[in-house]
């Protein structure tokens, strides 16, 4: 049980990047684990990032939408309106 205490910090502290050097797996269960582990956190940041940049990209399309909506009156199709928006003209 010890052993599990110790190869579970070293996976956190690896994969939050804390990185405090002082602690290293000494067997290899425990590298492997940590290999895993820090696999993992891998996939599961950069999905959540992904996810965060998503909603900041909705919004600002959003913005935008409103913003070309306003100068161009409600007259606009869906399709014009989008094409306003992706050449950056919006």
């Amino acid at each position: 049980m010890h052993a599990h205490v110790h190869r579970r910090y070293y996976a956190v502290i690896t994969a939050s990047s804390i990185g405090y050097g002082d602690f290293s797996p000494s067997n290899d269960e425990a590298k492997i684990f940590a290999a895993v582990w820090l696999f993992f956190m891998i996939f599961a940041f950069a999905g959540a990032l992904g996810s965060f940049a998503g909603v900041i990209l909705t919004i600002r399309e959003d913005k935008k939408a409103k913003q070309v909506t306003e100068q161009f009156g409600k007259k606009l199709s869906a399709s014009e309106l989008e094409a306003i928006i992706a050449d950056g003209a919006g």
